[in-house]
């Protein structure tokens, strides 16, 4: 496998999971249209600050890990060995974000709160949407030198 193969294959599973998101909201929202199912009593009053905290823990984590997992990327490593590297702080990133969305969608899908649960879904979403990984982004957030974009033909 060649390194471009590699950052399609992150592209593609970025893709996939936001897809899921989407329609993992798509479902919820036709649920609670056409059966009007809610369970109010099974959250907290204050759950959707307790939702709100978790999804900001959540996101500001995942930059977190995301930018601490790439620091630590020697400049010298191959251009393979980047990638990888790369690829997983991108999944631990990806992993998290997710998450954030889909316990909002839960909540939104227990409570039928729409202002409330499902707009911070559509707002983890959308930062999820955010951090696609792009070649530019990747030849940054590496600090790729002329050879190793040439290897990773992104030129």
């Amino acid at each position: 496998m060649n390194d471009t193969n590699s950052f399609y294959q992150l592209k593609i599973l970025h893709l996939a999971l936001v897809i899921g998101v989407v329609l993992f909201g798509g479902v919820c929202l036709v649920i609670k249209l056409v059966f009007s199912i809610s369970f109010p009593e099974l959250l907290p009053h204050n759950s959707i600050y307790i939702t709100i905290l978790i999804l900001i823990v959540l996101i500001a984590g995942s930059d977190f890990l995301f930018k601490n997992r790439i620091s630590n990327i020697e400049r010298g490593m191959p251009v393979k060995e980047k990638l990888a590297a790369y690829r997983l702080a991108s999944l631990i990133r990806f992993m998290l974000i997710e998450t954030a969305a889909i316990i909002s969608g839960v909540g939104y899908l227990l409570t039928g709160v729409v202002l409330r649960y499902f707009v911070l879904m559509i707002i983890a979403t959308g930062y999820f949407i955010y951090v696609k990984p792009t070649k530019e982004k990747v030849i940054d957030e590496l600090n790729l030198s002329y050879s190793d974009q040439q290897k990773l033909k992104v030129t």
